[in-house]
C-alpha cells in the first residue's frame, strides 16, 4: 500500500459552554432548576433549586451551570436537575475581550443580544456585577468562549 503520511490535522475546539476546563478539584452542588437555565452560564438559588441570574438575585449567586451528557441542547427545563460549579475552571462565554487575571463581571441584565448569566470584562453601565473570586484563565481579543477560575 502506497501513499502519503498525513501531517496536518484539524484544530480541535478548546471545550463548550459549561465544561469543566481541566482536572482540578471543582465544587458543585446537585440542584434543580426552578426555571429554565442555559449551560455555562450563572445561575441564582431560587427555593430550593436555582433560576437564571438577574439583578434583583445577584446576591443570591449560585455559580455556573455544568453541561450534562445527557442534556440534548442548551437549556435545562424548570424541574430537570441541574449541577452548579461554585469553584473551579469552567468555560463560559465572554462578551468581550478580556486579559488574563482581570476581574470577570456577570450581566445581570439581558441587553439585546447579550444574555444574563454570561460574563465580561466590564459593567457594561450596571447590566454586569463584579464577581467576588472569579478572573478569567486566558485572554481573549474578541467574545467568545473563555475559561475562568471561580
Amino acid at each position: 500500500m502506497v501513499g502519503s503520511i498525513q501531517n496536518s490535522y484539524g484544530r480541535i475546539p478548546k471545550g463548550y459552554k459549561g465544561q469543566v476546563a481541566n482536572s482540578n478539584p471543582v465544587a458543585r452542588d446537585n440542584l434543580s432548576a426552578v426555571t429554565a437555565v442555559r449551560v455555562g452560564t450563572f445561575v441564582a438559588y431560587k427555593d430550593s433549586g436555582v433560576e437564571q441570574i438577574s439583578n434583583a438575585n445577584k446576591a443570591l449567586e449560585a455559580g455556573v451551570v455544568l453541561k450534562s451528557s445527557i442534556l440534548d441542547g442548551d437549556t435545562f427545563e424548570a424541574g430537570e436537575a441541574v449541577t452548579v460549579a461554585k469553584k473551579g475552571s469552567i468555560f463560559v462565554y465572554c462578551e468581550t475581550a478580556c486579559t488574563k487575571g482581570a476581574k470577570v463581571f456577570v450581566r445581570h441584565t439581558d441587553n439585546a443580544d447579550l444574555l444574563a448569566g454570561d460574563v465580561r470584562n466590564d459593567a457594561d453601565v450596571d447590566k454586569a456585577y463584579q464577581h467576588a473570586t472569579a478572573t478569567f484563565a486566558e485572554t481573549l481579543t474578541t467574545a467568545g468562549l473563555v475559561e475562568i477560575n471561580l
